[in-house]
């Protein structure tokens, strides 16, 4: 992958972005902001809802190895009836919980092999019945209320892994 500075970009983000065959990612580590784009095509596109009581994460990691998924993105949509969200700072976790019932307002991930294992990374974005927004990393305990609707497409010929990277001490995409 090669890597392009970006000067112009002002806020810290990431995001990702399919356009027919690429997949392209932006964003920033170390202070330095890069481009990476991996090529491959859509392989297929899963649409699945989760039931009252399931939990979230282990619902997603289990769709995709049953599916074979070794590289993917996803969305969902639905609603819980408590979350763990987490937040990274000082190189390690911490976890906000909220009881429900709660909207899930966005959930967006991705799918990477580690060691061979396809893994979920997602993030999620939910609200109370007051309006009060909560979000951050998609942990274990996030329990779906009535349903939780997801779209997951996978990719073939592209091959994402997952890397520790003792800096950071996190699992990383490896360029």
């Amino acid at each position: 992958m090669r890597r392009v500075a970006i000067s112009t970009v002002e806020h810290t983000f990431a995001m990702a972005r399919l356009c027919k065959k690429f997949l392209i990612l932006v964003g920033k580590a170390h202070d330095l902001w890069w481009v990476g784009m991996w090529q491959g095509e859509m392989r297929s596109v899963i649409v699945y809802r989760f039931r009252k009581g399931e939990d979230v994460l282990e619902s997603l990691n289990q769709l995709v190895r049953e599916n074979h998924v070794l590289c993917g993105s996803f969305t969902a949509i639905g609603n819980l009836e408590k979350a763990e969200v987490g937040f990274f700072a000082d190189r390690r976790y911490s976890t906000i919980s909220c009881k429900g019932p709660l909207e899930v307002c966005s959930c967006i991930g991705n799918v990477a092999s580690k060691e061979g294992v396809p893994v979920v990374h997602a993030h999620i974005s939910l609200a109370d019945k007051e309006g009060r927004m909560y979000g951050g990393h998609l942990m274990p305990g996030c329990l779906v209320d009535v349903t939780f609707e997801v779209v997951l497409h996978s990719y073939k010929g592209l091959v994402l892994e997952r890397k520790f990277d003792s800096a950071t001490k996190l699992d990383l995409l490896q360029s």
